[in-house]
């Protein structure tokens, strides 16, 4: 089957990523011989050689197409720039034999195009999809009511639409606790999650930005909170804002489906490993050890419910579902991730390249780093014979490359049935290279 691939961004009217090109290329995992992908910019050459590489293919037997430059330059795709003839042309004589669209946002700008092509009967969900159903997929607020149609567990909270219900909430869940979440409708990888606090809490392990310390919790600091911050929690006005106690997360997990027209299949899942609010290593197929088997059974149980309430709905594509563990042990679903995730491409494009038993484990590389280039991050993976082997099933992946913008540092890999001694001799190779890159 023949897919056309998107790498396009979360949509416009939700929120812009500043600079898309590193993180679009994860589109390059889920290819195959006779695919096409759209990229905002050009392909990291290197990083496109080492992906083939790994899924044993030639990159010659794919096509990679630049998109024209829109109203963001090359940083991220602009869908409005696709509508240029010359590019609408260049894509159709391209496109001929096509089966599937799948783009990493669902986005509703991305209809005019494929209608254009002839081609939006080749994206799964097209319908729902062209009237905004992923922006309204992606939503903290809407997932909250499907989950609880579903009896599936949330965290006690409440969605607002209007400052005046966000300090009724709000008051209402400070009464009972010192602690609360604001979070917007619509962000990613907790940039969206503000802690409003009367007293000093680790947040560290938890998907939590930003903190907001209260001296109390009258009414009067409620509603100076709000005065000060809704309408970035409310995207200025335009978005519910969901309130939620704090949870206290023990652990944080996902699980992640792909919905087709035949119903929603399990992708995988995987844990969540935090580090200064910020996601520092995610384990792939891995249930949290402190929940027995009826509990999992039962959290999978959940999972599966939510596929489904989002298959009917009329969704297609990714649906990542976020959960917790409280200071109780008890699991809360957070959220669904409509879209492609920091871990679609390690289910969908790196475990099939993996016999049996699997230890898979992905890590945001450290953040003190400097800017380091792609031919440096692979000549040490070479240097020190750690990158991966598909005929032993081991070793370690570049999985995002380093961003073309030297003032825009970090990449992330992934280490394939490897040991954390290999992990530790990868990252001292590392810093040898940015030592000797400072010399």
């Amino acid at each position: 089957m023949t897919t056309l691939f998107i790498a396009n961004d979360i949509d416009e009217s939700l929120w812009i990523r500043g600079d898309s090109r590193a993180w679009s290329q994860r589109a390059l995992w889920m290819i195959q011989p006779g695919d096409s992908v759209i990229l905002p910019a050009e392909a990291d050459e290197l990083f496109l050689q080492s992906v083939c590489d790994a899924k044993g293919f030639n990159s010659a037997e794919v096509t990679i197409v630049r998109a024209p430059e829109g109203r963001y330059g090359q940083k991220v795709l602009d869908p409005i720039a696709l509508l240029r003839p010359d590019f609408i042309a260049k894509i159709r004589s391209l496109a001929d034999g096509t089966v599937s669209v799948f783009p990493l946002f669902p986005s509703a700008s991305l209809m005019p195009f494929l209608e254009e092509l002839r081609l939006e009967g080749c994206l799964p969900g097209a319908g729902f999809i062209g009237q905004s159903g992923g922006n309204t997929a992606n939503s903290k607020a809407f997932f909250r009511a499907i989950a609880v149609s579903q009896e599936v567990p949330i965290v006690k909270g409440y969605v607002a639409y209007s400052r005046a219900e966000a300090q009724l909430f709000l008051e209402r869940i400070m009464a009972t606790s010192s602690a609360a979440v604001v979070k917007r409708s619509h962000s990613g990888a907790g940039a969206g999650n503000q802690l409003v606090t009367s007293r000093a809490i680790d947040r560290s392990r938890a998907g939590l930005r930003s903190q907001y310390e209260l001296t109390g919790n009258s009414s009067t600091e409620i509603q100076q909170y709000l005065d000060d911050r809704w309408e970035w929690a409310s995207h200025d006005g335009r978005y519910p804002v969901v309130i939620e106690r704090f949870a206290d997360p023990q652990e944080s997990f996902y699980i992640e489906y792909l919905v087709e027209e035949d119903g929603p299949t399990l992708l995988g899942t995987g844990t969540l490993h935090y580090v200064d609010s910020l996601i520092q290593r995610e384990e792939a197929d891995v249930i949290p050890q402190i929940l027995d088997a009826r509990q999992r059974q039962k959290v999978m149980s959940h999972a599966a419910r939510l596929g489904r309430a989002y298959y009917n709905v009329g969704y297609r594509g990714i649906a990542c579902f976020d959960a917790l563990i409280d200071a109780e042990g008890d699991v809360m679903f957070t959220e669904c991730n409509a879209r492609t995730t920091t871990g679609t491409h390690l289910h969908w494009g790196i475990k099939p390249l993996v016999d049996g038993q699997t230890t898979l484990e992905q890590y945001t590389s450290p953040h003190h780093l400097p800017h380091l280039s792609t031919d440096k991050v692979l000549g040490v993976l070479r240097t020190l014979g750690l990158h991966f082997d598909q005929a032993s099933g081991a070793g370690i992946l570049l999985t995002m490359p380093p961003s073309p913008d030297p003032a825009i540092p970090g990449f992330l890999y992934a280490c394939v049935n490897t040991t954390e001694n290999e992990r530790h001799e990868f990252l001292a190779g590392i810093e040898a290279a940015v030592a000797l890159q400072g010399s």
